[in-house]
Protein backbone atom coordinates (compact mmCIF):
# COMPACT_ATOMS: atom_id res chain seq x y z
CA UNK A 1 0.00 0.00 0.00
CA UNK A 2 3.04 2.22 0.65
CA UNK A 3 3.99 2.39 -2.83
CA UNK A 4 0.60 2.93 -4.51
CA UNK A 5 -1.58 5.60 -4.90
CA UNK A 6 -5.17 4.90 -3.81
CA UNK A 7 -7.09 6.70 -6.05
CA UNK A 8 -5.52 5.52 -9.62
CA UNK A 9 -4.39 2.00 -8.42
CA UNK A 10 -1.28 3.18 -10.19
CA UNK A 11 2.38 3.44 -8.23
CA UNK A 12 3.21 6.50 -6.48
CA UNK A 13 6.17 9.28 -6.54
CA UNK A 14 8.18 7.36 -4.24
CA UNK A 15 7.65 4.00 -5.91
CA UNK A 16 8.16 5.77 -8.99
CA UNK A 17 11.40 7.21 -7.76
CA UNK A 18 13.10 4.27 -6.43
CA UNK A 19 11.61 2.34 -9.57
CA UNK A 20 12.51 4.40 -12.13
CA UNK A 21 16.14 5.06 -10.88
CA UNK A 22 16.88 0.95 -10.97
CA UNK A 23 15.68 0.76 -14.31
CA UNK A 24 17.48 3.87 -15.83
CA UNK A 25 20.60 2.45 -14.14
CA UNK A 26 19.88 -1.14 -15.21
CA UNK A 27 18.74 -0.35 -18.89
CA UNK A 28 22.18 1.80 -19.68
CA UNK A 29 23.73 0.44 -22.38
CA UNK A 30 20.68 -1.17 -23.81
CA UNK A 31 18.69 1.89 -25.90
CA UNK A 32 17.04 5.04 -25.01
CA UNK A 33 15.13 5.82 -21.93
CA UNK A 34 12.37 8.54 -22.22
CA UNK A 35 10.51 10.48 -19.10
CA UNK A 36 7.42 11.64 -20.17
CA UNK A 37 5.51 13.69 -17.46
CA UNK A 38 1.51 14.25 -17.85
CA UNK A 39 -0.56 17.10 -16.12
CA UNK A 40 -4.31 17.49 -16.63
CA UNK A 41 -5.33 20.78 -17.40
CA UNK A 42 -7.68 22.75 -15.81
CA UNK A 43 -8.30 20.28 -13.01
CA UNK A 44 -8.71 22.47 -10.63
CA UNK A 45 -11.72 24.41 -12.76
CA UNK A 46 -13.15 20.86 -12.57
CA UNK A 47 -12.80 20.55 -9.05
CA UNK A 48 -14.16 23.63 -7.95
CA UNK A 49 -16.85 24.17 -11.51
CA UNK A 50 -18.31 20.28 -11.13
CA UNK A 51 -16.62 18.77 -7.48
CA UNK A 52 -14.10 16.48 -6.63
CA UNK A 53 -15.87 13.09 -7.31
CA UNK A 54 -15.64 14.78 -11.00
CA UNK A 55 -12.03 15.63 -10.76
CA UNK A 56 -11.22 11.82 -9.18
CA UNK A 57 -13.22 10.13 -12.25
CA UNK A 58 -10.62 12.59 -14.60
CA UNK A 59 -7.86 11.17 -12.60
CA UNK A 60 -8.79 7.59 -12.35
CA UNK A 61 -9.79 7.98 -16.61
CA UNK A 62 -6.28 8.99 -16.89
CA UNK A 63 -5.02 6.27 -15.09
CA UNK A 64 -6.94 3.72 -17.22
CA UNK A 65 -6.31 4.69 -20.60
CA UNK A 66 -2.62 5.77 -19.89
CA UNK A 67 -2.38 1.94 -18.46
CA UNK A 68 -4.19 0.42 -21.80
CA UNK A 69 -1.80 2.30 -23.59
CA UNK A 70 1.56 0.97 -22.73
CA UNK A 71 4.02 -1.77 -22.78
CA UNK A 72 4.07 -4.24 -19.81
CA UNK A 73 8.18 -2.58 -19.61
CA UNK A 74 7.09 0.93 -19.00
CA UNK A 75 6.37 2.03 -15.97
CA UNK A 76 3.80 4.66 -14.73
CA UNK A 77 2.88 6.63 -11.69
CA UNK A 78 0.82 8.98 -10.17
CA UNK A 79 3.51 11.48 -8.75
CA UNK A 80 1.10 14.72 -7.72
CA UNK A 81 -1.89 15.77 -7.46
CA UNK A 82 -2.63 16.13 -10.96
CA UNK A 83 0.55 14.95 -12.81
CA UNK A 84 1.17 11.27 -13.66
CA UNK A 85 5.24 10.29 -14.91
CA UNK A 86 5.81 7.13 -17.38
CA UNK A 87 9.59 5.91 -18.13
CA UNK A 88 9.62 3.81 -21.33
CA UNK A 89 13.00 1.87 -22.05
CA UNK A 90 14.61 1.37 -25.39
CA UNK A 91 12.65 3.91 -27.12
CA UNK A 92 14.02 6.49 -29.41
CA UNK A 93 12.49 10.29 -29.71
CA UNK A 94 9.65 9.63 -32.02
CA UNK A 95 8.37 6.63 -30.26
CA UNK A 96 8.01 8.52 -27.29
CA UNK A 97 6.16 11.31 -28.78
CA UNK A 98 3.92 8.83 -30.60
CA UNK A 99 3.03 7.06 -27.00
CA UNK A 100 2.31 10.73 -25.75
CA UNK A 101 0.18 11.47 -28.45
CA UNK A 102 -1.68 8.08 -28.30
CA UNK A 103 -2.37 9.11 -24.19
CA UNK A 104 -3.14 12.63 -24.97
CA UNK A 105 -5.64 11.58 -27.28
CA UNK A 106 -7.20 8.79 -25.83
CA UNK A 107 -7.89 10.57 -22.48
CA UNK A 108 -9.66 13.66 -24.41
CA UNK A 109 -11.38 11.14 -26.44
CA UNK A 110 -12.37 9.40 -23.11
CA UNK A 111 -13.55 12.31 -20.86
CA UNK A 112 -15.17 14.38 -23.63
CA UNK A 113 -18.23 14.59 -21.21
CA UNK A 114 -16.55 15.25 -18.04
CA UNK A 115 -16.20 18.71 -17.07
CA UNK A 116 -18.14 20.26 -19.82
CA UNK A 117 -14.99 19.24 -22.05
CA UNK A 118 -12.29 20.88 -20.11
CA UNK A 119 -10.44 17.66 -19.91
CA UNK A 120 -7.19 17.80 -21.91
CA UNK A 121 -3.57 16.88 -20.88
CA UNK A 122 -0.01 18.20 -21.32
CA UNK A 123 3.08 15.99 -21.97
CA UNK A 124 6.82 17.34 -21.20
CA UNK A 125 9.01 14.30 -22.71
CA UNK A 126 12.95 13.93 -22.02
CA UNK A 127 14.88 12.00 -23.84
CA UNK A 128 18.05 10.25 -22.25
CA UNK A 129 21.73 10.97 -23.07
CA UNK A 130 25.10 12.30 -22.09
CA UNK A 131 23.47 15.11 -19.98
CA UNK A 132 20.37 13.82 -19.08
CA UNK A 133 21.54 10.18 -17.76
CA UNK A 134 19.74 9.71 -14.49
CA UNK A 135 16.50 10.51 -13.46
CA UNK A 136 17.00 13.56 -12.07
CA UNK A 137 17.99 15.49 -14.67
CA UNK A 138 15.16 13.65 -16.90
CA UNK A 139 12.97 14.88 -14.50
CA UNK A 140 14.10 18.84 -14.85
CA UNK A 141 14.47 18.42 -18.79
CA UNK A 142 10.44 16.86 -18.79
CA UNK A 143 9.41 19.37 -16.18
CA UNK A 144 10.60 22.66 -18.45
CA UNK A 145 9.18 20.77 -21.52
CA UNK A 146 5.75 20.42 -20.18
CA UNK A 147 5.43 23.94 -18.73
CA UNK A 148 6.59 24.89 -22.56
CA UNK A 149 3.74 22.70 -23.33
CA UNK A 150 1.22 24.50 -20.63
CA UNK A 151 2.67 28.07 -21.85
CA UNK A 152 2.10 27.28 -25.35
CA UNK A 153 -1.72 26.67 -24.79
CA UNK A 154 -1.77 23.34 -23.29
CA UNK A 155 -3.23 20.09 -24.80
CA UNK A 156 0.47 19.29 -26.38
CA UNK A 157 3.00 17.46 -26.42
CA UNK A 158 6.41 19.05 -25.97
CA UNK A 159 9.63 17.14 -26.29
CA UNK A 160 12.78 18.83 -24.38
CA UNK A 161 15.61 20.15 -26.25
CA UNK A 162 18.55 18.64 -25.60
Amino acid sequence: MAATDPLTGLSNRRSFDHNADVVIRNSRGQGDSALLIFDLDRLKTINDSFGHSMGDRALTTFGEVAAKSIRDEDFLARIGGDEFALLLTRVDGARAVAVAERIRCAYVSATAALGDGLSSVSVGIALSGHETSDLSALKEAADKALYAAKSSGRNQVFVAQS
